[in-house]
């Protein structure tokens, strides 16, 4: 039933390679995780949106998420403003 949780040691040679980068493995000596790692390794765009923006931003955001909902490019966000809730309902019509 769903997806395991599991504990990934910076230390370890299954860690991934992004949890590698910079100060991480020496702040942080693990992490929990669920679902699959290899996202990790893949490209990783990140959206944060305000529930204050212009229109025009609004429109070219809309016409962002059509884009990547078959790009394979991972999306992180809190997809709590309306704007990210709808990206999300884009991008979940995606693969």
């Amino acid at each position: 039933m769903g997806n395991p949780t599991q504990k990934i040691k910076t230390s370890e040679s299954t860690c991934p390679a992004a949890l590698l980068k910079g100060e991480i493995p020496s702040r942080f000596q693990s992490f929990w995780a669920i679902g699959n790692l290899d996202i990790l390794n893949t490209n990783l765009l990140g959206v944060f949106c305000s529930i204050r923006c212009p229109g025009s931003i609004i429109l070219n955001t809309y016409d962002c998420m059509r884009i990547l909902h078959d790009s394979g490019v991972a999306v992180v966000s809190g997809f709590h403003a309306p704007i990210e809730k709808d990206g999300l309902d884009i991008l979940l019509k995606g693969t």
